[in-house]
């Protein structure tokens, strides 16, 4: 694992290469790790385990057995072997999760981080759990230094609690690594309150508080690392790094001879014994050690440094200088993350290049040393000699600024900072420099804009007389007269609004902006006869024209024209290849005529084109999760919020992808930025709310309705959320309370309705429920409350009644597809099994990609101990891969129809892609001991008790308990 220290010796005005100091600052604890694996021997890695399907004679029982042998050959050490076995395996059996994940592992041990790398990913890629993946994952991208990676992919969401500790540590490391530490001090100590018996946080905390300068807060970390872990050799390399900084050079010489009797082969600390020789005269000792570490053929920079020093002491400078080469080069070749993370690394290529003359290489490391750590005393001291030769000045301030500075009255500079401000929504100071502006001449634009600024402030009435005024004296400002238009429009002045686009086309009769805009008005204000004249007219005078090719698109759309759209957006962007908006749309034509593949190729080359612009990966996101991907959701709703941080879709599209994927805590610390990004908006405020509660955030839905309310005492909206909220909590006063506020503010509103039917479900007040939804529907038909009133009517015992209900929604909603799977269920209870399944037959036809509706068909035929139950399973499956439930649901029908060895093969795979499912693994375990496998069923069963959503008790559970004695 790379490790970066800095001690504090000044190393000021030194004039040969050497000194005790420069040595002793530079020289703590950070190996030299292998150059990567070249590009030809990762995709021979790729290779080797892609290939399984097309090799003749491959099969899953031969696959099987290479993977027992390979578990065999790592219990005994022997990781080459183990590593071909498991290659093997993958031949035979390239979906075999178990395989892709021990690889993984045998590789990272091996020393094969590049292939141990590409090995997890293709684990991730086929669906093994991230709580499998990660601790392993991490450990590659921390000694490849490559923190970025492990911060954007490893944290503990979906990991068990008892991993929490390593996982944490990893991250404080990697964010220290990457110069964040104030953040990581917090996150080592999670990890400490995690796992208070790890000496893990203390090991990896102790070298950022010395580089922090918190010198004896290190070596008390330090300390208690070792007496924590008396046989941790990393722990006494720790402490002997900071006793050397502190000047106590013989602790810190015992420190590292503890360190490497512990590790005899221990790079780092062979490293800083011989820094510690040389800084107490025994050069002689400091010499046969590091050619030792020759002799091992360790390519490692400072000992190459140390070497040149030793030998530039003694007169040999030509050996010196091809010492000193050796060590830049080293450095010069590895990869920029790993030489960017590590301060000693970067400070002895600076002095390497120093000592061969090649000052502007040693500035650039020095620039990035800096940049990670500002206070490193002895890169401030080389900084300082090169600045003064240099005879560099300090940075000037932002544009903006320099101009206001210079030039405050200038009506074009305060014009500029208003549009400045203005775009950061920076409304009060946008506001003082318009009229500053104006004031100083800036003319009519200065008062247009002024005008938006209010507006934006919610000074309508002074904002709207402003705009008049500026359209007024110019009527010859275009953009005046369009955002007057916008403004009667926004304001309800329909007529107004109407009549001043036309006077604006009137004047330009020709010009396709301003009849693209009559047309925007006319949709404003719900013309859409008009719109569509006006677009249509603004193509035939521009057919190239592109926000009305987009603006007609989307009016198809909404009126389910999709082929009309998509040929006009197929021809459209088979010129303009990245107009992500026109993207965008097509993908929705695509989708609205069934076409996913082609919508999401289409909303991939968006993203691609501009990533800044997330409409296509919440796109994306959705389809995925409808077709059951959830870990390829996650990864784009991940790297969607990363390029668009500070919108609330965005945040509200990870949380539901999270959520999707089991990861509960990611989800719910996704909903609370959102809200935070919310202000008091009180809609997005009261959605955020809802999705809190969906993931079961009770106290964070509350504070959202809370705010809410204060933003908007009578919205809707909010109270019902308080209601819910309550509801949830089982505070049944509350609920009364809320109820009533409801009916006396809100009586008869359709979702008080439905809501006061919620309230009677979960108080078993069925009859009231039925009640309360039935007159919600009345009032408002809709499939959404049909099927709230069915479930009362099932739950009140009566199907009969329910699938009547149904019947009749379905009359008036024939092409309904989720009546008619409700009807298809409730036939079932209501006794006509026959009705059902012709329902359900019906229903696959129409929709053959729908993983959901084939898994709920299967688990009917198999009740009904119908023959194809199986093989629907097995179709539910192989439409949602990712999805464990499908998987587990397939193969405990084959265990139970007595094909072990194939259930038992679906069933590991299940249980890999979701380890947290108690039930999962309970059908894993009798799977395992009906295949007379008990050692590993008695592990996947105390697992599947312990997990946080364990087995329901039963006789069947009791009994495997009984047989493998847990």
């Amino acid at each position: 694992m790379c490790r970066r220290f800095h001690g504090p010796s000044p190393c000021a005005g030194y004039t040969a290469p050497r000194t005790v100091g420069t040595i002793t600052s530079l020289f703590q604890g950070i190996g030299f790790m292998a150059p990567r694996m070249s590009r030809s021997l990762r995709g021979l890695v790729a290779l080797s385990v892609a290939t399984a399907a097309a090799l003749a004679g491959a099969s899953p029982e031969r696959a099987a057995q290479f993977y027992e042998d390979a578990r065999s050959l790592y219990d005994k050490r022997d990781l080459p072997a183990a590593a071909i076995q498991l290659k093997n395996a993958l031949q035979q059996d390239g979906n075999m999760l178990a395989a892709h994940l021990l690889l993984g592992k045998v590789l990272f041990e091996a020393g094969q981080l590049n292939a141990a790398e590409v090995a997890l990913d293709e684990a991730l890629k086929r669906g093994v759990n991230r709580s499998e993946v990660m601790p392993v994952l991490g450990r590659v991208y921390l000694r490849l230094g490559e923190p970025a990676k492990l911060l954007d992919r490893v944290d503990t969401a979906g990991v068990p609690p008892e991993l929490h500790a390593d996982i944490l540590t990893m991250r404080g490391s990697a964010e220290a690594m990457a110069g964040k530490l104030s953040t990581a001090s917090a996150t080592f100590e999670r990890a400490r309150r995690a796992n208070p018996k790890s000496a893990e946080p203390l090991v990896a905390e102790a070298p950022m508080l010395l580089r922090y300068g918190q010198v004896q807060r290190a070596l008390e970390v330090a300390s208690a690392a070792t007496k924590l872990e008396p046989g941790n050799a990393m722990a006494w390399h720790q402490l002997g790094n900071i006793q050397q900084a502190l000047g106590d050079m013989k602790a810190a010489l015992d420190a590292q001879e503890r360190a490497t009797a512990l590790a005899p082969k221990f790079v780092d600390a062979h490293v800083a014994r011989a820094t510690v020789l040389i800084a107490v005269g025994r050069t002689a000792d400091a010499r046969a050690l590091l050619e030792q570490l020759k002799t091992w053929k360790v390519s490692e920079p400072r000992a190459s440094y140390l070497r040149a020093t030793l030998l530039a002491e003694a007169g040999d400078m030509a050996a010196a200088t091809e010492s000193w080469r050796e060590a830049a080069d080293l450095i010069d070749v590895m990869p920029s993350a790993l030489r960017a993370s590590s301060e000693p690394l970067l400070f002895a290529g600076a002095l390497s290049h120093r000592a061969l003359g090649n000052l502007q290489k040693a500035r650039e490391y020095l620039d990035i040393l800096l940049g990670r750590n500002p206070r490193h005393f002895a890169g401030r001291a080389m900084q300082a000699s090169f600045l003064l030769a240099a005879n560099e000045f300090a940075k000037a301030k932002p544009v903006v600024d320099e101009l206001l500075r210079q030039a405050p009255e200038e009506p074009q500079i305060l014009y500029l900072a208003g549009q400045m401000s203005l775009a950061r929504r920076e409304y009060e100071q946008a506001t003082e420099f318009f009229e500053r502006a104006q004031s100083a001449g800036a003319g009519n634009m200065a008062l247009r804009d002024l005008a938006l600024s209010q507006f934006a402030q919610g000074q309508g009435k002074v904002a709207l007389a402003n705009l008049e005024r500026a359209y007024a004296k110019d009527a010859k400002d275009t953009r005046a007269g369009i955002e007057l238009a916008v403004a009667y429009a926004r304001l309800g002045q329909g007529r107004r609004a109407v009549d001043l686009a036309q006077k604006l086309v009137a004047r330009q009769p020709d010009d396709p902006v301003l009849i693209n805009f009559l047309g925007n008005i006319h949709g404003r204000l719900g013309d859409r006869a008009n719109m569509r004249v006006a677009f249509e007219r603004a193509l035939a005078t521009a057919p190239d024209y592109r926000p009305t090719v987009i603006n007609l698109s989307r009016l198809d759309l909404d009126e389910n024209r999709p082929d009309a759209a998509r040929a006009r957006l197929q021809a459209w962007v088979k010129g303009h290849e990245k107009d992500v908006e026109a993207l965008y749309y097509l993908g929705v034509a695509e989708r609205s005529a069934g076409r996913m593949v082609q919508a999401l190729e289409a909303w991939e080359r968006a993203t691609g084109a501009d990533r800044r612009d997330p409409r296509s990966a919440m796109a994306t996101v959705d389809v995925l999760i409808a077709q059951g991907r959830t870990d390829q959701a996650v990864t784009v709703a991940r790297a969607m919020a990363v390029n668009v941080p500070n919108v609330v879709p965005v945040q509200h599209v990870l949380a539901r992808a999270y959520a999707v994927a089991g990861q509960r805590d990611a989800a719910r610390s996704a909903l609370k930025e959102a809200l935070k990004l919310a202000g008091f908006e009180p809609g997005p405020i009261v959605q955020t709310g809802r999705m809190m509660l969906q993931v079961g955030d009770l106290d964070s839905a509350g504070y959202a309705a809370l705010k809410a309310l204060q933003a908007s005492p009578d919205a809707l909206d909010a109270m019902l959320l308080s209601v819910e909220v309550a509801a949830r909590r089982g505070d049944a006063a509350a609920v009364d309370k809320g109820m009533a506020e409801l009916t006396a503010r809100h009586r008869n509103a359709t979702p008080v309705l439905v809501t006061a039917g919620h309230v009677a479900m979960s108080r078993r007040q069925y009859t009231k429920a039925i009640a309360s939804y039935q007159q919600a529907y009345e009032k408002e038909p809709s499939t959404p409350i049909a099927l709230l009133r069915s479930r009362a009517q099932v739950a009140a015992g009566q199907p009969a009644a329910a699938l009547s209900g149904l019947l009749d929604a379905r009359r008036k909603s024939p092409d309904d597809d989720t009546l008619l799977r409700a009807i298809a269920e409730v036939r079932v209870l209501a006794g006509k099994p026959s009705d059902a399944v012709r329902d359900f037959e019906a229903l696959v036809v129409r929709r053959p990609t729908d993983a959901e509706l084939h898994g709920s068909f299967a688990e009917v035929l198999f009740a009904l101990k119908d023959p194809r139950a199986i093989g629907m399973a097995e179709t539910a499956s192989k439409l949602a891969p990712t999805t464990a439930r499908h998987g587990a649901r397939y193969g405990w029908m084959l265990v139970l129809a007595g094909q072990l060895d194939l259930g038992v093969r679906v069933l590991r795979d299940a249980r890999l892609r979701d380890p947290a499912d108690g039930r999962i693994r309970w059908q894993l375990a009798e799977a395992l001991q009906r295949a007379g496998k008990s050692a590993e069923a008695r592990d996947e069963l105390r697992a599947a008790l312990a997990s946080g959503n364990p087995p329901r008790p039963g006789p069947e559970l009791d009994r495997l308990r009984q047989q493998l004695g847990v």
